[in-house]
């Protein structure tokens, strides 16, 4: 799989010979029974559809196998094209089963769940409710009091921050060779911001939120110089700021990287996370054995494509609303909830990655599909056994010093 290529594996494909003759590969359809399914053209390439000049050492076509070939491939496109249109109706009739199931919650979430959240947030009835995917119109008021505020910022600590974060950008105060701690950080956000959901003209130059973005990045690497400003921060200050507001992001962003397993990550504590990389192997070989014995006959480490995972939350690997709910069940289930979401996205991608050679495994897993089914992919999710208890275990059995 590379780049826009379909994320699906072609069952039919012709291969060339060693004798020069074609063979098929992964289907033995005949000529009169070619599946609609597999037809890897697109079906309003009329390019593709037209017949190739025939080869000049072949012999003349006679009109009757003309014909039986023209009607093979009008046929052939016939039954694409009624795939196409019944997939298209599916996913509307999945579409509007969603939006009704959405606005039903929307109105749970308001005034049943938020009037007496830390009551009931741990109870079956919401978790089930919660797993399904918080809507869009009430996120701004779930996740600041999933998250929490236990640093206690106030607005008056923002303020102070921003305005120490904006005179030091605008040489209001005298530049410091050696900045504290890694202040100096915030220079790369020029570079940046640009690159920050790239398809989201909201962040870019001249954006209404790009001012709102660079001024949350640059109030916490103030407000924590031992951290400072680190690659992927960009993408959860964005992804905060498309539900709530520049105050309300910076809080979220505060509470989320003092957990210790995130703030490991951004201060790149390498002993610690090459020891949640390893209890990731060891989770994996437990819960996806023959994906595992692939990646490790092929010295894939999981540090290649687990870090970026970890460092934006998915939200720069996998589409926007994927990402939105797979927010949303960490900010249910913590730290176990990002090791379960990884692995349950390769358990998606089994059928493609257990065959594939070492760069098109890389390939994959650095550009995950953006058409990924995200009910799909949440089945894939809750497949994976994975408790708080099982990965503290998992976590605990191994040495606070990994190679």
């Amino acid at each position: 799989l590379r780049g826009g290529e379909s994320s699906s594996p072609v069952p039919c494909r012709v291969l060339s010979g060693d004798d020069g003759t074609s063979r098929r590969h992964e289907s033995s359809a005949s000529d009169g029974d070619l599946n609609a399914e597999a037809w890897p053209w697109n079906a309003n390439d009329e390019a593709a559809l037209r017949p190739a000049p025939r080869l000049q050492h072949l012999p003349p076509k006679d009109r009757s196998e003309d014909r039986r070939h023209r009607k093979m491939i009008d046929d052939l496109d016939r039954r694409y094209r009624r795939k196409v249109e019944r997939e298209a109706k599916e996913n509307a009739k999945r579409r509007e089963a969603r939006e009704r199931h959405l606005s039903v919650s929307a109105r749970a979430w308001i005034s049943e769940i938020l009037p007496q959240f830390d009551k009931v947030r741990n109870t079956r009835k919401v978790r089930q409710i919660w797993w399904q995917g918080i809507p869009p119109s009430v996120r701004g008021l779930v996740w600041p009091r999933a998250i929490g505020n236990q640093l206690q910022i106030t607005r008056e600590l923002f303020e102070a921050f921003h305005t120490h974060a904006e005179r030091h950008r605008t040489g209001g105060e005298p530049s410091n060779p050696n900045p504290v701690g890694r202040t100096g950080t915030v220079d790369s956000l020029q570079v940046d911001l640009p690159r920050t959901f790239p398809a989201l003209s909201f962040f870019h130059h001249e954006g209404p939120w790009e001012e709102s973005l660079r001024r949350v990045l640059e109030t916490y690497a103030f407000y924590r110089p031992d951290v400072g400003y680190v690659q992927g921060m960009s993408y959860l200050v964005a992804m905060l700021l498309l539900y709530v507001d520049e105050y309300t992001s910076f809080c979220c962003l505060a509470n989320i990287l003092s957990v210790p397993s995130l703030h490991s990550f951004f201060r790149m504590d390498m002993p610690e996370v090459r020891r949640r990389m390893r209890a990731f192997e060891e989770l994996m070989a437990q819960q996806l054995p023959t994906l595992h014995k692939h990646f490790t006959e092929l010295h894939i480490d999981p540090q290649t494509y687990l870090l970026e995972w970890v460092l934006t939350l998915f939200s720069k690997s996998v589409p926007l609303d994927l990402a939105s709910r797979i927010w949303d069940c960490y900010f249910m289930d913590g730290e176990p909830f990002i090791f379960r979401a990884a692995l349950g996205i390769l358990s998606y991608c089994a059928p493609l990655l257990e065959s594939a050679p070492f760069e098109e495994c890389l390939c994959l897993l650095t550009r995950l599909p953006q058409d990924m089914d995200e009910d799909m992919v949440f089945e894939s999710i809750a497949s994976i056994n994975l408790t708080y208890e099982k990965f503290c275990d998992v976590l605990a059995a191994l040495p606070a010093s990994v190679p």
